[in-house]
């Protein structure tokens, strides 16, 4: 099998922070979340991504094609594949296709997985009206931790297959963010929105299960580690910056924030290099991509889309950030997020 040469870009939300419970996304337990008569085929059918996985080849669409042995399609001509009677999406293909042009390359992290940003499912027409069916049956799969396989055609139909979870989903942007690849290496590297307790599932569908008294006493446990865990993450970038805001210069604690550059994914991403001091507005337009800093000289970027000048005067300034032996080397935590900022703003402008 050949492995892929893709490219990766030089690049109200819902996302797996809205959760609380930490939990380590599994085959094993997005399993147990299917129905009975749905269990075998889409465990086939993961089990083969995974084997296939960051391969390049066809993905066996048509003329009554199954996978492995499965009862059911494994994909969809285009997009977003939920097999009939089925409440969670089991495919996705990316083809260029006209209607979907936010589909982008895979943007390579740190730990050796990617990110991949997937158009929401619109109708033929492309008049940017959104299916609710397909696009729910995926937006179910980030509520309860469901994995899908991933086409992504590299051209002459040719396809790069693997297998990721849906980490986001952006209905103003109107796309979905996926995060593969799902092998037996990299399991831990994914986290659920949907907590289980003892044995029991919170949050997403299964939340008319919840014990009232006990999913109190665990909601505070967990709230109350996790934000000991932010108050020491707080503590460590405050002192590494100064207590100034890295793009402001502002020194007024109480208006100051520890952003994480990289999405917050578990007490392992709460690092001091991983941690920008910022005002809280900056903040906010950080995390919406719409401030970012390039890793390579460290000049403050502020989207085109902004015109306010109380922003605006902060644009190619040099940002103030600590040494290295004080933060590490923030470099490649920062071009992560300026990938991520220069492709939302081409994605702005095709607008």
């Amino acid at each position: 099998m050949e492995k892929s040469q893709v490219t990766p870009i030089e690049t109200e939300v819902m996302s797996v922070d809205d959760g609380l419970y930490v939990e380590d996304l599994t085959i094993e337990r997005a399993l147990a979340k299917l129905p009975d008569g749905a269990r075998d085929d889409y465990g086939r059918i993961y089990h083969w991504f995974q084997e296939h996985s960051e391969t390049i080849g066809t993905r066996m669409y048509g003329h009554g094609e199954r996978l492995n042995g499965a009862h059911i399609p494994h994909a969809a001509q285009r997009g977003i594949h939920k097999p009939a009677g089925q409440q969670y999406a089991l495919t996705i293909t990316s083809s260029g296709n006209r209607f979907y042009d936010k589909d982008r390359d895979l943007i390579h992290l740190p730990d050796g997985t990617w990110l991949l940003i997937y158009s929401a499912q619109i109708n033929n027409k492309g008049d940017k009206e959104t299916n609710p069916e397909y696009n729910d049956s995926l937006i179910k799969c980030l509520v309860d931790g469901v994995p899908v396989g991933v086409f992504l055609e590299v051209g002459n139909g040719r396809y790069f297959r693997s297998l990721a979870f849906v980490e986001k989903y952006d209905p103003l942007e109107n796309t979905f963010t996926l995060h593969g690849p799902v092998v037996n290496s990299t399991e831990a590297s994914f986290q659920a929105p949907a907590r289980q307790v003892d044995g029991t599932f919170y949050g997403g569908s299964d939340s008319t299960s919840i014990d009232l008294e006990r999913d109190t006493r665990d909601y505070e446990q967990v709230r109350l580690l996790r934000r000991k865990g932010q108050e020491q993450f707080r503590a460590n970038v405050l002192d590494a910056y100064g207590g100034q805001c890295a793009i402001s210069n502002c020194n007024v604690r109480e208006a100051l924030q520890a952003a994480h550059i990289f999405p917050y994914r578990g007490t392992h991403t709460n690092t001091t290099s991983n941690g920008l001091l910022l005002r809280a507005d900056l903040h906010l337009l950080f995390d919406a991509q719409l401030l970012s800093v390039d890793p390579e000289h460290h000049q403050v970027h502020i989207s085109e889309y902004i015109d306010y000048p109380d922003y605006l005067r902060f644009n190619n300034r040099d940002a103030t950030l600590p040494s290295s032996g004080k933060a590490g080397n923030q470099d490649e935590m920062l071009d992560i997020h300026f990938k991520q900022f220069l492709m939302m703003e081409e994605l702005r402008q095709s607008h």
